[in-house]
């Protein structure tokens, strides 16, 4: 493996805030092992490297605002689950809420980009026309706005 995809992987993760207390770093490596000529151990030599930033209960996140809100989930004995992008559907939220009657999702809007503003209208649609505009929560972090009042837990 060249050292560049590395450095990409872990400029990638950069991103993310690890310095908080609680952030862990999960590598998955791609490698092949071979038996050291002389002594009694393996060598790999790693063809790939992946890495991704989590919480200290190894929920991945993609920024420090869900960071922040699996903390609390976390801190609240909330039973949630947290849908990866490689489920491989157009919308997903950042979390859904198990503990309740229903299947409640939640959405951290972190950035103010035009981009991402598209982004956020076209899943607010998304929610509001699927669940109802008061059967989600969404909290818009990039806003200043301070973490949201949960649905207290059913079950």
């Amino acid at each position: 493996m060249q050292n560049n995809r590395f450095n990409q992987a872990l400029d990638q993760i950069s991103t993310v805030s690890l310095d908080r207390t609680g952030s862990r770093r999960i590598v998955m490596a791609i490698g092949e092992a071979r038996k050291h000529r002389e002594k009694p151990w393996y060598i790999v030599d790693v063809q790939d490297l992946a890495m991704m930033a989590a919480s200290d209960h190894f929920i991945p996140f993609d920024s420090g605002h869900e960071h922040r809100f699996i903390d609390m989930l976390v801190k609240q004995g909330r039973s949630f689950e947290k849908p990866l992008r490689y489920d491989g559907v157009e919308v997903f939220p950042d979390f859904i809420l198990q503990d309740l009657d229903v299947e409640h999702p939640i959405e951290v809007f972190g950035m103010n980009t035009e981009e991402y503003l598209a982004r956020k209208h076209h899943k607010v649609v998304h929610y509001d026309r699927k669940f109802g505009p008061t059967s989600w929560t969404a909290w818009d972090a990039a806003a200043n706005e301070p973490l949201p009042y949960l649905p207290p837990a059913q079950n």
